[in-house]
């Protein structure tokens, strides 16, 4: 076998990844990658993913600290606009998440009529409330868990077409 050390090239291929994601216009996180139903975004979770379980374990000593299973619970809910996006709604329409444990938060998506966005601010009055633990979040965003698996441990308060859209999740991790 010839011994090939690729370890040196690993700092050149992180600058270009982070100048190419850089350069990223919005429309192009959902553009289609050559892996069949990711985009983008999906593929770039999932090396971040990559990245955060080899920094916390390897450099860090972490095995699964909530400080860094936040960062990849908030990554997943990015997804929810999307997820969301054929549920149009009048403006200031809340969809609130609470995320519970130590990893959790509470976020919410709020429409402005024709779209949704992933917010920390935190509505008075949600059309609908979706309730889980950041490891259902994290089954459901990396394919551990089927939607139909994960629904099971959701608590859903109500708009129910806006509940049910919110817990399909675009997978971003395989």
């Amino acid at each position: 076998m010839i011994p090939l050390d690729t370890r040196p090239l690993f700092p050149r291929e992180r600058r270009e990844l982070i100048s190419l994601l850089e350069s990223l216009e919005p429309a192009d996180w959902a553009k289609p990658t050559v892996c069949p139903g990711w985009a983008v975004r999906d593929i770039t979770a999932h090396i971040l993913n990559d990245y955060l379980r080899r920094l916390s374990g390897s450099r860090d000593g972490h095995a699964g600290a909530a400080d860094l299973l936040r960062p990849v619970v908030v990554a997943f809910l990015h997804a929810l606009p999307a997820a969301l996006r054929d549920r149009p709604r009048p403006p200031g329409t809340a969809v609130l998440v609470e995320v519970t444990g130590t990893a959790g938060g509470r976020w919410a998506v709020i429409s402005d009529g024709t779209a949704w966005d992933l917010t920390a601010a935190i509505p008075e009055a949600p059309a609908a409330v979706v309730r889980m633990d950041a490891d259902t979040v994290w089954r459901l965003g990396s394919r551990g868990l089927t939607v139909d698996q994960a629904r099971q441990r959701i608590q859903f308060e109500g708009d129910h077409e806006l509940t049910i859209s919110a817990t399909t999740l675009l997978a971003v991790v395989a």
